[in-house]
């Protein structure tokens, strides 16, 4: 072997074992955060009792989940543990999104009533809200009308 094969050989050797090392980084990280966990109970318990569980508490729950997955792909690694925990998340945008759509529907009617109190500010503002999550839906890759 020539010591330019060689070389080429030993190089392509460390790419190998460094993709390697990053995945078992990436699982470990994935591993450490129980937040996944907290996330699909949550999605469970607000399925068997529609609004039992706040925006706030989703909020909370797939923080440090997402701050995880952003650390993975910035390794440049992507795991069957960090897909799921996309998934998840997605899962809780679809939820509060069709919260603040139907937040917003019943604004409007509310609105419609003499003597609501609903002022125009309120129903943009829940308008500028609901498009500003959507469109951090849609970056996240989800189909969101």
């Amino acid at each position: 072997m020539q010591p330019v094969e060689r070389g080429v050989a030993v190089h392509a050797e460390a790419l190998v074992l460094t993709g390697k090392a990053i995945t078992i980084v990436a699982d470990r990280k994935a591993d450490a955060v129980e937040d996944l966990l907290v996330v699909e109970d949550l999605l469970v318990k607000d399925k068997q009792s529609p609004g039992s569980v706040t925006d706030s508490q989703f909020s909370a729950a797939i923080k440090d989940l997402l701050g995880m997955v952003r650390e993975v792909q910035l390794l440049g690694a992507s795991t069957a543990k960090t897909n799921s925990a996309l998934v998840s998340v997605s899962e809780v945008m679809k939820v509060v999104i069709q919260r603040k759509g139907e937040s917003l529907r019943k604004l409007i009617q509310q609105k419609a009533i003499p003597g609501s109190g609903v002022t125009d500010d309120q129903i943009q503002q829940a308008t500028d809200d609901l498009s500003q999550l959507k469109e951090q839906g849609r970056r996240m890759g989800l189909s969101v009308p």
